[in-house]
C-alpha cells in the first residue's frame, strides 16, 4: 500500500478528507454539496427505511441556502405540490431531458422565462416531503430534492421509469469562468460548494 493511499484512510478515520494531501502550491478544489439520500436509495434523510428507490437525491443544506440551476434551460413549473412543496421544472431542450428542484422554500423564476447555468433559481427550504421524513414530525430535515428525468412527471419512490443518475452527468462545482460541453447535457451541482 502506497504511503498516500495509507495516509489518505488515516485521515478519513480521522475525520479529513484526501483534501488534506493536496501537494504544496497545488490550487485547492471546492467541497461538493454533501448527499443525504443518492439515487436510488433505500434510506431517507433522517434514516428511515423508503417505499422503494429513491428517483433522485437529496442534498444536504440550510433554510435558504441558494439553489442554482445546473444546465441552461426553461422554467416549465415553478409553483407548490403536496408532495414536492414549492418546486421548478427545467427543460433542457437540446436534450430532450428535465431536471426538478423540490423542497424549496422561495422561488426565484417564473413558468417560462429562460435560465442559465449557476443562475440562482431558488432558496432551499423544508417545504413538501420533508415534513414526512423528519426524525420528529416538529423538525423537518433541509434539504434539496434534485431529479433527472426524461419527462416531466411527478415520482414516487420505487417508481424509476425516465429517470436518470443526476451524477452520472454532473461534472462537479459551477464555475462563471469555465465552458461548458453543448453537445451532451453536463450538468453543475445545484448548490454552491464549499471553499
Amino acid at each position: 500500500m502506497s504511503w498516500r493511499r495509507c495516509m489518505t484512510g488515516w485521515l478519513a478515520v480521522a475525520g479529513f478528507t484526501a483534501q488534506a494531501l493536496v501537494p504544496f502550491g497545488a490550487p485547492l478544489r471546492a467541497e461538493p454539496p454533501r448527499i443525504l439520500s443518492p439515487y436510488k436509495s433505500m434510506f431517507a434523510p433522517g434514516g428511515r427505511m423508503r417505499t422503494g428507490a429513491h428517483p433522485a437525491i437529496d442534498f444536504d443544506g440550510r433554510i435558504g441556502d441558494p439553489v442554482l440551476a445546473a444546465a441552461d434551460g426553461t422554467v416549465v413549473y415553478a409553483a407548490e405540490s403536496t408532495l414536492c412543496g414549492n418546486g421548478i421544472w427545467l427543460r433542457h431542450d437540446a436534450f430532450g431531458l428535465y431536471t426538478l428542484y423540490c423542497q424549496l422554500e422561495k422561488i426565484h423564476v417564473r413558468l417560462g422565462d429562460a435560465v442559465t447555468r449557476g443562475q440562482v433559481i431558488a432558496a432551499l427550504g423544508v417545504s413538501g416531503e420533508p415534513t414526512l421524513r423528519a426524525v420528529h414530525p416538529r423538525e423537518p430535515i433541509p434539504m434539496l430534492h434534485f431529479g433527472l428525468g426524461t419527462a416531466r412527471m411527478a415520482r414516487f419512490d420505487g417508481e424509476l421509469e425516465n429517470t436518470l443518475d443526476p451524477m452520472s452527468m454532473t461534472v462537479g462545482c459551477f464555475d462563471a469562468a469555465k465552458t461548458y460541453s453543448a453537445d451532451r447535457l453536463v450538468l453543475t451541482y445545484p448548490l454552491r460548494c464549499k471553499d
